[in-house]
C-alpha cells in the first residue's frame, strides 16, 4: 500500500486562497514602490494596483467595512502594518478565493450527482451572484468606457477587462444553472 496520486483530490478551495493572498501581497508590495509620474492633477493608482483591483474585485467590497469610520475622529488603527481597509482587502481576497475554490471543488467533485431541487441557501447566492454579475459589468462598462480620460488609461483598461471577465461568470455560473434545473424539471414532468 503506497501512495497513490491518483486517490488525492485537489482541493481548489485550500489552494486557491494562498497562492491568491500570496499574488496580491505581492502586486500590493509592487504598486508601494511603483513611480508616480510628476505633473498629474488627480491620484494616481499604478497599473498593478489597478490590475490586482480587478482580479480581486468582490474582495474590493471588503473595504465598505471601514465606510463607517470615515466620519469619525477615530480611524482604525494599523493592523499588521497595513492600513484597515488594506487589511481587509486582503481578508476578502482570502474569502473571494475560497468561494471560488470551494465552487470549483463541488463542480469538478460532484459530476454526475446534481440535485433536481434548488435549496434555499443556493438560490439566494446564485441571485447574489447574478446582482454582483450585473453591478460588475455596468462597472466594468463605465471603467472601460472613460479610461482615455484617466491619468493612467493602460492600468483602467486593465480593471474594466478584468470587471467584465468577472461579470461573465458571475452572471453565467448562476444562469447557467438555472436553465439547467428549469430544463430537468420540464424533462421530468414531461415524462411522468
Amino acid at each position: 500500500m503506497g501512495w497513490n496520486p491518483r486517490g488525492m483530490r485537489l482541493r481548489f478551495a485550500l489552494l486557491l486562497p494562498p497562492a491568491q493572498l500570496l499574488l496580491a501581497v505581492a502586486m500590493w508590495e509592487w504598486a508601494q514602490r511603483a513611480p508616480i509620474p510628476k505633473g498629474l492633477d488627480s491620484p494616481y493608482s499604478p497599473t498593478v494596483d489597478l490590475v490586482s483591483k480587478g482580479i480581486n474585485a468582490p474582495a474590493v467590497l471588503s473595504k465598505i467595512l471601514t465606510l463607517p469610520f470615515y466620519r469619525t475622529p477615530h480611524w482604525p488603527p494599523s493592523i499588521l502594518g497595513l492600513t484597515a481597509d488594506e487589511f481587509l482587502f486582503f481578508v476578502g481576497v482570502v474569502i473571494t478565493w475560497y468561494l471560488v475554490g470551494r465552487a470549483l471543488d463541488r463542480y469538478i467533485h460532484s459530476r454526475g450527482t446534481g440535485r433536481s431541487r434548488m435549496t434555499v441557501g443556493e438560490a439566494i447566492a446564485n441571485v447574489l451572484c447574478l446582482a454582483l454579475g450585473i453591478c460588475f459589468f455596468a462597472a466594468g462598462l463605465t471603467v472601460f468606457s472613460e479610461s482615455i480620460r484617466r491619468n493612467n488609461p493602460t492600468g483602467f483598461v486593465a480593471l474594466g477587462v478584468l470587471l467584465l471577465v468577472w461579470s461573465v461568470f458571475l452572471v453565467g455560473v448562476p444562469a447557467l444553472r438555472l436553465a439547467k434545473r428549469i430544463f430537468r424539471r420540464a424533462t421530468t414532468s414531461s415524462s411522468g
